[in-house]
């Protein structure tokens, strides 16, 4: 799940980087004016279907899930533990 966020947000920044490139030499100024903010919608949805259905279905895949699942629990159960002491 790590290097596939990775990889959106690498796609995100060199895709922010290209279009200030252009934008600045005046190629496609209009196009990049009037969908500025559109990039913002397929990062924060790649970002979701990675996090919240990928990797879910990737853990199921290999019988992993409920092991993650548990570990996590454990995880912040110690933490909790650790505050209260």
């Amino acid at each position: 799940m790590g290097s596939r966020n990775l990889k959106i947000f690498a796609t995100f920044f060199g895709y922010h980087i290209a279009k200030t490139g252009l934008w600045r030499y005046g190629y496609f100024a209009t196009f990049f004016y009037r969908t500025r903010f559109v990039s913002l919608i397929p990062l924060l949805w790649g970002l979701w279907y990675s996090s919240l259905k990928k990797y879910p279905r990737d853990l199921k895949s290999v019988d992993l899930f409920d092991y993650v699942q548990k570990k996590v629990r454990f995880e912040k159960d110690q933490q909790f533990v650790i505050r209260l002491l």
